[in-house]
Parts: C-alpha cells; sequence; structure tokens
C-alpha cells in the first residue's frame, strides 16, 4: 500500500490574491507499507512530490472551494518558481494587483 505523508504545506502569494481565492503549496513524501495481518511495516521509498494547487470560493454563495488548476512541480514546469511565474501570468484575475 503506497502512503503519502505531507511535509509541508504552505499558501503561497497569501497577502496578492483576491479575496475566496488560496494558492496552495504542498510537500509530500511517498512511502509503501506492507502489512502481513499482524504488523504494519513502513518501506522508504524517499520520492517527494510538490504539489501547487489553486482555490477559489464558489460562486453560489456557499462555503465550498473549486480547485481552478493543479500543478505538479517537475512534470509540467521544472521548479516551484516556474510554476508561481505561470501562475501569476495565466491567472492574473486572481490578484488584487495585475503583473502588467
Amino acid at each position: 500500500m503506497v502512503v503519502q505523508d505531507l511535509i509541508e504545506s504552505r499558501e503561497l502569494f497569501a497577502d496578492e490574491t483576491k479575496e475566496g481565492v488560496f494558492i496552495v503549496y504542498e510537500k509530500f513524501e511517498t512511502g509503501d507499507c506492507q502489512c502481513d495481518g499482524r504488523t504494519l511495516r513502513e518501506i522508504e521509498c524517499d520520492e517527494v512530490k510538490e504539489i501547487v494547487q489553486i482555490f477559489q470560493g464558489s460562486q453560489e454563495g456557499n462555503a465550498s472551494l473549486v480547485n481552478v488548476e493543479s500543478y505538479c512541480v517537475g512534470e509540467q514546469f521544472a521548479t516551484l518558481e516556474d510554476v508561481k511565474t505561470d501562475i501569476r501570468n495565466r491567472y492574473e484575475d486572481l490578484f488584487l494587483v495585475p503583473v502588467h
């Protein structure tokens, strides 16, 4: 069984986005667990996964958040800074002050 442990989480652009917009960075460490029926043994895989997700409050007025976009650092973009640059450029309407 694969287990992902959240080892870091923080909000990006916290004071720069409009109300109801949350851009969240999460860092996970992946491990493998094996159970023989009586004991659970964790095998470290040393795989680290970094994800950035953009959430926006629902337009219907309830408290639900909608996932606008998800990024896996190292897949579409090589670094967290590259992801942040793309978010600023592609989702400029979510920010209080436009980039351009």
